[in-house]
């Protein structure tokens, strides 16, 4: 079975995190969510609280496939700002394995230097700076190069948890998972 860890800051955007959340779990994929404060609860941009697995502090990163960073901008900056964060998700690239990251939430790869050349898509005011980053700015709605996924932001959510879990199992149960969601 894959396993995802979904890190979560305050001021997530709900849509971000919840649709591939639940989009992965539906398809058979362990999700893990983690806290990167000292409390597990976190709240999101517009004060949905959601009370994460583990602290970030208690994770063993070298048992997940994929690292899942949601956006939202406040979400976002305090994600970028946390050094075991950055230094989590670097380590996690350099051992060859995946990272994902939407709406803002891919400047925190630029910013450790996974997109330097690499396509990647992210939110319309986010682009600019994803460019000087060293990214190769797409409009793709989700876009994955090498290792590295991306995707858009809130609206292209859903399209994201079936691309990763398309990825993670098969595009069969992406399917079906889609099919039950009442998505096809």
């Amino acid at each position: 079975m894959k396993k995802v860890l979904m890190i979560l800051a305050d001021g997530f955007e709900e849509l971000e995190f919840v649709a591939p959340f639940d989009i992965l779990l539906r398809g058979g994929v362990e999700v893990v969510t983690v806290s990167i404060s000292k409390e597990r609860e976190v709240t999101s941009v517009r004060n949905l609280v959601v009370r994460a697995d583990q602290l970030l502090d208690q994770v063993d990163s070298n048992s997940f496939d994929l690292i899942f960073l949601p956006g939202g901008g406040p979400g976002t900056k305090n994600l970028r700002k946390h050094s075991a964060v950055v230094e989590l998700v670097r380590k996690h690239h350099q051992n060859n394995k995946e990272v994902a990251a939407i709406c803002a939430a891919p400047l925190i790869l630029g910013d450790v230097g996974l997109l330097r050349g690499m396509k990647a898509t992210c939110f319309p005011s986010c682009q600019a700076e994803l460019a000087e980053l060293g990214a190769l700015v797409t409009q793709d709605r989700v876009c994955q190069d090498g290792l590295i996924w991306t995707s858009r932001g809130a609206g292209s959510a859903a399209e994201f948890g079936f691309a990763l879990l398309a990825h993670l199992v098969n595009q069969a149960k992406a399917d079906e998972v889609r099919a039950q969601m009442q998505f096809a």
